[in-house]
């Protein structure tokens, strides 16, 4: 039963059980809080709605700063914009709000839910029936809404008869609709799956000790341990086909690098964990008659990725499967098809720069590997076949994200065929399908951030500028000062990621960049005049320029996958790190920002540089030794690397490469600014060319700092803090199928 109301304004519909809007037969795309802030204000026509009441109703329990509200309204007034020139359907009431001016015809939903062959950026929606364009001769709405149930129950009648007739695949048939809800979320959370059944998730936790696995009933929300305390960092959990535990791969904190995983099993309702297999690197599937299971092996001696069949035991091992390592098999997850006959598995291709990750099947008899899908992703995760074997569910994010986060996404078999279910759903951590395909869980990210600066004398004493909860966001996304009084910045806001500039009372924030892909990291050329950033507009991640105001936008550097610019005090080179056509990793360029020339430095891994002011010196991570050779096993160390010679100075301590320090120069040349997280302490630490600490300016002893930035008279410290919060939501389809 469909309990949701349906507003009818000048050709829109608004379904507010479905949360989408309709012109006609046209479905709008709207973000979510977009779509929030539409609904309350078409729910209160003529009144005026003041700030404070659209903030509480929109973002609940959240704080965010005025110009997020004021960024929704004007993405309303474009879009509605785009349908009809000539009527400005929302007002601005002058230091008071906001009102909505159309006649607004209100009446209960439909009770059918339809199948639908068309959904949004962000929302589920049903296809409805055709209303006209034209406000001229319009018939009353008693009338319209009439017509509206009949063509609906029509459209409904349709469909079904097609479907009983047509048998439709879950990948034809399932989440094209559906449902939403929150199950729960915590701070803490890495990683959760779904039981085939849908009974359990399996929830996995970050603590001082080791990660932690938790087993919770989806009906009741009761939660058991499974493993805790271990010194254990976890990977690749999936639960057993008979349903009579968990696996997990796992390797200890404190090995050595470089760490091997073990895979284990523990009993569904806890107990003693055993080891199955050794040298195991990511997540497991079994085989439909439980007689194998499938995992990768990463061989670094051999450079070598493997994919590997043992006995369920972890017995008889025998590689199925191999490839080159820097061209392997992705760790991230494998599935074995319900018929028994393929393994669904991810592959890197170095050799296509525009979208080097790809969704194949290994022939589970030959060996054979087969390229199922060749959209352009730069990244794919956790693989799930649906049970009919019509296509595989993968999470994955694409060249042209707007946001650079993850998708769930519908591939079907045996042609390829891509459809995003979650656009628009970003930030998702972990992942599980039901085996009837009715329900799904995964994880989205919100970071709730707080942009402030302090005064590196006073270091106790800071100043907040603004706070926001990003709608989804992995990375930090830059910021940088702009004179001594404004910062330019990235942020994410309606599914977008796009540059900002903003003063230091958090007031007076203007966009400069507004393209449907993502646009971050924004560096500020010494002379004051342009801003560098990195974008994907044309599929690759490029550098690009433009002037203060957001003007004369243009591509300066065509490469592939570029860091950050970085400028000296002069401003006359820009450095900058890139994946060239000749290696297979990031090395550091020099370009000349005169004539434009661009030459390379290293020959070696390394990025992220950060030029010493007076432009003798680079900061960057590079491995060890300056090793030439393709080998993930080796090390990353902080580096200090000399310009002139073009050679290794010095090399610091190893880095962890998922939680990289963050540096910034001090502008004198004779040391940096050091970031680092030792359990739950953040410091910021003055270093010198020697490495050595200088001084802890400042400890936070809770939270994450995702980014700083000196000011230019050196005096002050702009540092964006914050929470990542994942928020474990429940999909049920809601097709009837």
């Amino acid at each position: 039963m469909r309990k949701g109301k349906l507003y009818d304004f000048a050709g829109f519909r608004i379904d507010t059980e479905q949360r989408c809007l309709l012109r006609g037969e046209e479905i709008v795309s709207l973000t979510p809080k977009a779509f929030d802030t539409l609904a309350v204000l078409v729910r209160n026509p003529g009144k005026v709605m003041t700030k404070d009441v659209l903030l509480d109703e929109v973002w609940k329990d959240t704080f965010v700063e005025e110009s997020t509200l004021a960024q929704n309204i004007s993405t309303l007034r474009k879009t509605l914009s785009k349908y009809d020139l000539q009527t400005d359907f929302i007002v601005t009431i002058p230091r008071r709000g906001y009102r909505f001016v159309a006649d607004v015809t209100e009446t209960d939903a439909d009770e059918e839910v339809l199948v639908v062959e068309k959904h949004s950026l962000t929302h589920i929606v049903a296809e409805q029936e055709h209303i006209s364009d034209s406000r001229k001769g319009w018939p009353s709405a008693k009338w319209l809404v009439g017509i509206s149930t009949a063509a609906a129950a029509l459209v409904a009648s349709i469909f079904a008869v097609s479907y009983l007739f047509s048998n439709p695949t879950q990948f034809e048939s399932k989440f094209r609709q559906f449902r939403i809800s929150t199950l729960f979320s915590g701070q803490d959370i890495s990683n959760a799956t779904v039981s085939t059944d849908g009974k359990y998730i399996a929830v996995l936790r970050e603590e001082d000790d080791g990660d932690a696995l938790f087993l919770r009933q989806i009906t009741d929300g009761n939660e058991v341990a499974l493993v805790r305390g271990n010194d254990l960092s976890i990977s690749g959990v999936v639960f057993a086909p008979e349903g009579d535990g968990v696996y997990y791969s796992a390797y200890k904190r404190s090995d050595p690098f470089p760490k091997i995983g073990n895979l284990y099993k523990v009993p569904l309702l806890g107990g003693a964990s055993r080891v199955i297999a050794r040298d195991v690197d990511g997540p497991v599937t079994f085989s439909p008659d439980l007689k194998k299971l499938a995992f990768v092996r990463d061989k670094l001696d051999e450079m070598e990725s493997v994919l590997i069949l043992a006995n369920p035991d972890g017995s008889s091992p025998r590689a199925l499967a191999s490839r080159p390592l820097w061209n392997g098999f992705s760790t991230s997850g494998v599935s074995w098809s319900p018929d028994g006959g393929r393994i669904a598995v991810t592959i890197m291709d170095r050799e296509d720069r525009e979208g080097p990750m790809k969704l194949a099947t290994v022939d589970a008899d030959t060996g054979e590997v087969s390229v199922l899908s060749g959209n352009d992703w730069l990244w794919i995760g956790k693989t799930a076949w649906l049970d009919d074997g019509s296509g595989i569910v993968v999470v994955a994010y694409g060249a042209k994200s707007p946001n650079l986060t993850d998708e769930v996404w519908f591939v079907s078999y045996p042609d390829g065929a891509a459809r995003a279910v979650t656009r628009g759903l970003s930030g998702i951590t972990g992942f599980g399908i039901t085996r009837a395909g009715d329900t799904m869980i995964a994880g989205k990210n919100n970071r709730l951030t707080t942009r402030s600066y302090l005064d590196i004398e006073n270091p106790d004493v800071s100043r907040v500028i603004a706070k926001s909860v990003s709608e989804d966001s992995l990375m930090p996304l830059g910021a940088r000062w702009v004179g001594e009084d404004r910062i330019v910045y990235a942020k994410t806001q309606n599914g977008n990621a796009d540059i900002w500039m903003m003063n230091l009372a958090g007031s007076e924030n203007v966009q400069l960049t507004s393209e449907p892909t993502a646009d971050y990291d924004p560096v500020v050329s010494q002379d004051g005049k342009r801003i560098v950033f990195r974008s994907n507009r044309n599929g690759r991640l490029t550098l690009w320029e433009m002037k203060m105001d957001g003007s004369n936008q243009r591509e300066i550097v065509d490469s592939y996958y570029s860091s950050r610019a970085s400028f000296p005090k002069d401003a006359s080179k820009m450095y900058f790190s890139a994946v060239p056509l000749t290696e297979k990793f990031q090395v550091l360029f020099e370009r000349d920002n005169d004539t434009g020339r661009i030459a390379q430095l290293t020959d070696f891994r390394s990025f992220r540089p950060a030029v010493s002011p007076d432009g003798k010196y680079i900061l960057c991570f590079a491995v060890e030794n300056g090793d030439t050779k393709f080998a993930p096993a080796t090390p990353l160390r902080l580096t200090l690397f000399s310009v002139a010679e073009k050679k290794i100075v010095r090399q610091f301590e190893r880095v962890p490469r998922r939680e990289l320090p963050i540096i910034e120069w001090k502008h004198d040349n004779s040391g940096f600014f050091y970031v680092k997280k030792k359990r739950k302490t953040t410091y910021l630490d003055e270093r010198g060319l020697d490495g050595e600490t200088v001084k802890t300016i400042k400890r936070w002893e809770e939270g994450n700092v995702f980014q700083i930035a000196l000011s230019e008279d050196g005096k002050r410290l702009f540092f964006e803090k914050g929470e990542d919060v994942v928020s474990v939501l429940k999909f049920e389809n809601a097709g009837g199928v």
